[in-house]
């Protein structure tokens, strides 16, 4: 007749228990950490702590030329370009240089006004995205010049085809954000590239 022993059941190691114990804690964590990440997110910067780093005098009393460079991220600088009455967004990184023209579907003429610049990211597989830019302008409103506008510009921006469209103007935040989330892509808006 057999008599169990302790050695027909050895006791696990400390570090066999120790190792079971950390990951019976951290894999729930882990994976609520995955799915309360969201999809997307955004980060700010400013477009009014900027420094003056180019100024040319008016000639015909027509405003001159002024770049003003901005706080960027991901490596982009950001310029405030001011020319004659109009403003428009500049970005460089690297050799790359992004010019923003700031033509729009609702106001003449538009201007850059808002005090941020708003970059909107995808998460992908723990990977940050950047996919638009969301700034407010101003302008005449092309049904009734006598009236000024300010809508939010949505930029797409599509880094891995080098190049970028407008692809709407809006008056709310969350209806910017519901578009730059969206799949739309440049397609058929008449995408400007990268030079």
């Amino acid at each position: 007749m057999h008599i169990t022993t302790s050695e027909d059941y050895p006791i696990p190691s400390t570090k066999i228990i120790l190792t079971l114990f950390i990951a019976l804690i951290c894999f729930p964590a882990l994976k609520a950490y995955g799915q309360d990440m969201p999809k997307f997110e955004s980060k700010y910067t400013s477009l009014v702590q900027c420094k003056t780093v180019k100024s040319l005098p008016s000639e015909h009393n027509d405003g001159g030329y002024t770049e003003t460079l901005c706080p960027g991220l991901d490596g982009y600088k950001v310029y405030v370009i001011s020319e004659h009455i109009y403003t428009s967004l500049a970005f460089k990184k690297g050799k790359d240089k992004i010019n923003i023209f700031t033509e729009g579907a609702k106001v003449n003429v538009p201007i850059v006004s808002g005090s941020q610049l708003e970059w909107r990211y995808k998460n992908q597989n723990g990977n940050k995205k950047l996919i638009a830019w969301i700034y407010r302008v101003a302008g005449e409103d092309l049904k009734n010049f006598d009236k000024i506008k300010r809508p939010l510009q949505v930029i797409r921006f599509e880094p891995e085809n080098r190049k970028w469209c407008l692809l709407a103007e809006t008056d709310t935040n969350e209806e910017a954000q519901k578009i730059a989330d969206s799949d739309k892509g440049c397609g058929g808006l008449a995408p400007f590239g990268l030079y």
